[in-house]
């Protein structure tokens, strides 16, 4: 179940402090990168992702909430940096975050 096809969640937008809120604590998922293995993000590292991520300058591009089109357009943007990335370790390291924050928008790989 994603954050933005929650069943107790109908709406097409959420706070931008309530996204990081979900990446950092993540109660459902426990940090697990969805085809790893079982291979988990810690909650340091969900912390730093959701930081990096979702900063302030980001809030003030999509405003106090971030919609599910706005949380696509973002990983989009993901997909098209690793494409960028030469270095192998870097470009997995980024594949896992993408897939991470998919499983959690809901997004379909």
């Amino acid at each position: 179940m994603g954050i933005f096809n929650d069943k107790n969640n109908n709406k097409k937008s959420i706070p931008f402090e309530k996204l990081r809120e979900v990446i950092e604590q993540d109660k459902s998922g426990g940090g697990i990168i969805p085809r790893s293995g079982g291979k988990k993000f810690s909650s340091d590292e969900r912390k730093k992702m959701s930081h990096e991520l979702f900063n302030p300058a980001l809030k003030s591009k999509y405003g106090s909430e971030i919609s599910e089109k706005d949380f696509k357009s973002i990983i989009q943007e993901l997909e098209n940096a690793k494409k960028e990335i030469k270095d192998p370790l870097k470009r997995i390291n980024l594949d896992e975050k993408i897939r991470y924050l998919k499983d959690r928008g809901g997004i379909k790989p």
